[in-house]
């Protein structure tokens, strides 16, 4: 298959320090208030294998403050990306990807087309991934692989109109090669960082959520099931556990998905290496992928659904534990779920919330926007909006 490579010098709008001349921008504000930012959160499922844990930081614990609140510009229908990298906040708000310093200020913004309305209920998030020198970017034209000043550097463009297709899950990035899924295209791809094809291979269902590459396999759910290829491209595995439109979760040799079946949503989890499903649960109403959550007393699923609560599922047999919601109880957008080595955090209808599992809120802090997604650092939270606000929390 001929790569779709393609080189986008002119075709973005890149404006550096000041929003001024930038078509479609929102007003630039900040408080200004900077503070050390030491480690990384560098897709929006946290690493190559979507685990959504970063065992090795803690967040804000107590008494949440709101260090800055930047308006950037997320078009409308979408659910923006946060990521972290390189003491730099960079948010994929649809059309438009904007890079943050610690204090609020901007780095960079770079427009890569005209707003657009998110697709019917499946392309509503955006998407985003980094390396050491790239910024990946999903979006309903495809993949774009911005390098760390915001110039683009090549893109995977799909043929679709814009708005029924694209990459609708962030990508994920391990040893020079990022991997992606194109929706209405069918396609699980393989490119080095730089924007060669590796691999592309078709599957027959339409590809919703992400991928999730661990220990040498990358994992795909499909409206068929749950796949698994080598990191080559060769196919190992498949499993009908019903439709599979969320990025699975990948640890220990272990595949944990959620599904829709006939019966309603489920949570199951799979060898990594054989395919072989060891339980299956009902899970409510799921909205989103899984997280991991590993303690020093747990070893537990975080799961969002649609009615703005997060559950709890035991990792040994799929037993539901616990479930806190979020915000108020009027059905919305859903969550999702990060952790840190003993904490759940979560978004839902303007509401910020630290959890801790099979107990309570521990706080609740008021955002302004409907939904957000969340990037964790030691120490602090950048959560940016469907409303178009940014915040750092400490």
């Amino acid at each position: 298959m001929p790569a779709r490579r393609s080189v986008l010098a002119g075709s973005a709008t890149l404006c550096a320090g000041s929003l001024a001349g930038c078509l479609g921008s929102r007003p630039f504000s900040s408080s200004t208030d900077s503070f050390e930012v030491s480690t990384e959160w560098p897709r929006v499922e946290y690493d190559s294998a979507a685990t959504g844990q970063q065992p090795d930081v803690t967040g804000p614990v107590e008494d949440p403050a709101i260090r800055w609140d930047v308006e950037v510009p997320v078009d409308d229908g979408y659910v923006p990306a946060t990521l972290v990298v390189d003491e730099t906040v960079v948010v994929a708000g649809g059309s438009t990807v904007t890079a943050l310093e610690a204090d609020g200020s901007q780095a960079w913004q770079t427009e890569l087309f005209d707003a657009e309305l998110a697709a019917d209920g499946r392309g509503y998030y955006c998407s985003a991934a980094a390396d050491d020198d790239h910024v990946f970017v999903g979006t309903h034209h495809g993949l774009f692989a911005l390098e760390r000043d915001g110039d683009v550097e090549w893109s995977h463009e799909v043929d679709s109109d814009p708005g029924s297709s694209g990459v609708f899950r962030s990508p994920a990035v391990i040893d020079d090669t990022v991997y992606f899924c194109t929706a209405e295209e069918r396609e699980v791809c393989a490119y080095t960082t730089d924007g060669d094809e590796r691999w592309c291979v078709s599957l027959e269902e339409p590809i919703i959520g992400g991928p999730a590459v661990h220990d040498g396999r990358v994992y795909v759910g499909d409206d068929a099931g749950l796949h698994a290829f080598l990191t080559d491209g060769d196919a190992d595995w498949s499993i009908d556990i019903g439709q599979v439109r969320e990025t699975p979760a990948a640890t220990d040799q272990t595949v944990y998905a959620a599904s829709m079946t006939g019966s309603g949503h489920t949570l199951a989890e799979v060898s990594g290496e054989t395919g072989d499903e060891r339980w299956e649960t009902s899970a409510p109403s799921v909205s989103g992928p899984p997280t991991v959550v590993d303690t020093d007393s747990m070893t537990e699923l975080a799961v969002p659904s649609w009615h703005g609560t997060v559950f709890l599922y035991d990792r040994q047999d799929g037993t539901p534990n616990w479930g806190v919601p979020i915000g108020d109880s009027a059905p919305g957008r859903p969550v999702f779920p990060v952790a840190d080595e003993q904490r759940v955090y979560a978004t839902s209808r303007g509401h910020l919330a630290c959890i801790e599992p099979r107990s309570d809120r521990i706080w609740d802090l008021e955002v302004d926007g409907g939904n957000g997604t969340i990037a964790l650092v030691d120490g602090a939270l950048f959560v940016t909006t469907t409303g178009g606000h940014c915040y750092a929390v400490t």
